[in-house]
């Protein structure tokens, strides 16, 4: 629950992000996997849309009847950023309908993370715009599945503004997004906010790279928020090592990673869908206060929590026989293997865009470790 993408082997979920793309036709061979962030590719897109076509597109589209929508849809209501981005809205007085599979998992999910948000206050222009609606304020839950279309009807109805998270088994963009997507738009969304990954722009293989070439020609108006690999997988993915090995153990080298905390994520999808336009057709970089190494993410957390923790760089093919005995699952230790050791390539930029959002600096890694070190005691 704590990438924005996610490989998918069946039944098996591995939260990981790959980063270079040596490997992206394995990948594309394997039917059931469903892509996470690469490295960006060199050669331009064909999907790419030209700035003038795309504002074309845009004039065409739905009305937005105001600066801020009746009431905003956020889909993964129940996931990392998607919990996070409805508490910010409840909490700066957006009406807000969170959408998922079950709407008592998605009350208790939001609740959770109420427990642990970091609130922020947002930037007096964003903040101008939020004021509550007599008789809309407070959390609506509806259920929905973006592979039910019965349940598209009551989700979007009275919305201008949507926060679009890529379920995780989802690759297929076509046929398991587009039916959304074009529904949304008959039924009068103009603006979408989606969680895409740091490379989507240039690297034509994801799925996060067609999703948003389809907004683009549907005609939506956009705000696309690249995100980089997330602090949140040490308290989940690798809490166990660390808990009972006392290590991080990856084969990532000495890479360093611009790790973002998914609550500030939060907030920042919270500001753009409270203002959508202000961040009209605009592409935000969200990457950590530093680029930090596994090293240093493993001395921090053992300070924390007052015991030694290691990293050490792991042999891929030790590594790879390792997860097999985890996992049971050979292609799941592949995959994981890869993802890992192709960071080596890593080449994602650091940028103020999320500062910029929050109006504060983005959470720290030791920030994030004292908040989470009960995931390691």
């Amino acid at each position: 629950r704590v990438s924005p993408a996610f490989f998918v082997f069946g039944k098996r979920k591995s939260r990981f992000c790959p980063t270079s793309p040596q490997f992206v036709p394995f990948f594309l061979s394997h039917p059931s996997l469903a892509f996470a962030p690469f490295i960006p590719l060199t050669q331009s897109s064909p999907l790419q849309s030209s700035a003038s076509h795309h504002a074309q597109q845009v004039q065409q589209a739905v009305r937005v009847s105001s600066p801020m929508a009746e009431r905003v849809l956020v889909t993964g209501a129940t996931g990392n950023t998607g919990s996070y981005v409805v508490c910010a809205l409840e909490r700066n007085g957006v009406p807000v309908r969170a959408a998922c599979r079950s709407t008592s998992a998605g009350r208790r999910a939001i609740e959770r993370a109420k427990t642990t948000a970091k609130p922020r206050v947002w930037p007096e222009s964003n903040r101008s715009h939020c004021r509550d609606q007599p008789g809309q304020t407070g959390v609506e839950y509806v259920e929905f599945d973006f592979e039910r279309a019965s349940t598209f009807d009551k989700a979007l109805e009275g919305v201008r503004v949507v926060y679009l998270v890529r379920p995780p088994p989802m690759s297929n963009v076509k046929k398991q997004m587009l039916p959304f997507l074009a529904e949304a738009r008959a039924k009068g969304v103009g603006h979408i906010v989606f969680l895409s990954v740091i490379g989507a722009d240039t690297n034509a293989h994801i799925p996060h790279h067609k999703i948003e070439a389809e907004v683009k020609r549907i005609g939506f108006a956009f705000t696309f928020l690249r995100a980089d690999f997330f602090f949140q997988n040490f308290s989940t993915t690798h809490a166990r090592e660390v808990r009972e090995d006392r290590q991080l153990y990856v084969p990532a080298g000495s890479v360093k990673v611009a790790f973002v905390d998914t609550r500030d994520i939060g907030e920042a999808a919270a500001v753009c869908l409270a203002c959508p336009h202000q961040h009209r057709n605009r592409c935000y970089t969200l990457s950590g206060a530093a680029k930090l190494s596994y090293a240093e993410v493993a001395r921090t957390i053992g300070r924390c929590i007052e015991r030694e923790v290691v990293y050490k760089s792991a042999n891929p093919f030790l590594f790879f026989f390792r997860y097999c005995w985890r996992s049971r699952s050979p292609i799941y230790a592949l995959v994981v293997t890869l993802i890992y050791y192709s960071q080596r390539w890593q080449k994602g930029d650091q940028t103020n865009d999320l500062p910029t959002l929050l109006g504060s600096p983005p959470t720290s890694l030791s920030a994030f470790a004292d908040d989470y070190k009960e995931a390691w005691m």
